[in-house]
């Protein structure tokens, strides 16, 4: 009886392990329209492959675009990423709460994230964290500035310190 209940917990930590690696497998969605020279870089690689279109794109990969270039990625339905050239954007994947969020390091990228499903997401860039929930926004950013064009809904944005990865107080007193 012993030896049956270590064999039926072995399995079942076995089966929770793989089941949360096939989620990390899953695909967040996928390359739709790659113009010119797009290229991606895998998790934990150091290797940079050129993006092809309906190409899978998944958890930590780099999403890279050079002159004269452009890429969508296509999250699911209604939620689009349109990355502009001269651009690196990380796609991090969900957060702790849910949030879906993107690590833009430099460029231009556009979202559309509306949808029936609310869903929460955040973007940082190099100067600044913002939360959006279903919206349609820009952001253009490089190393010392970041700009947030918002076309509908609202977003949230609270700046970086000088540091690059303490938030900003910005409460009133």
């Amino acid at each position: 009886m012993k030896h049956l209940y270590a064999l039926i917990c072995i399995l079942f930590f076995s089966c929770t392990i793989i089941s949360a690696q096939h989620q990390n497998n899953d695909p967040i969605g996928k390359v739709t329209l790659p113009l010119g020279m797009v290229t991606i870089q895998p998790a934990g690689s150091e290797d940079w492959d050129r993006a092809k279109v309906n190409q899978a794109v998944f958890v930590r990969e780099k999403v890279k675009t050079l002159e004269k270039s452009r890429c969508e990625i296509t999250l699911e339905p209604k939620k689009l990423l349109r990355i502009g050239e001269q651009s690196r954007i990380i796609l991090v994947g969900p957060a702790a709460e849910g949030a879906n969020m993107f690590n833009i390091e430099a460029g231009r990228a556009w979202f559309n994230m509306s949808s029936k499903k609310k869903q929460n997401m955040r973007v940082r860039t190099p100067t600044a964290v913002a939360a959006i929930r279903g919206t349609v926004f820009r952001i253009d950013c490089d190393v010392n500035h970041s700009t947030f064009s918002v076309y509908t809904g609202a977003v949230g944005v609270t700046p970086l310190k000088a540091d690059g990865l303490t938030l900003e107080d910005t409460t009133f007193t």
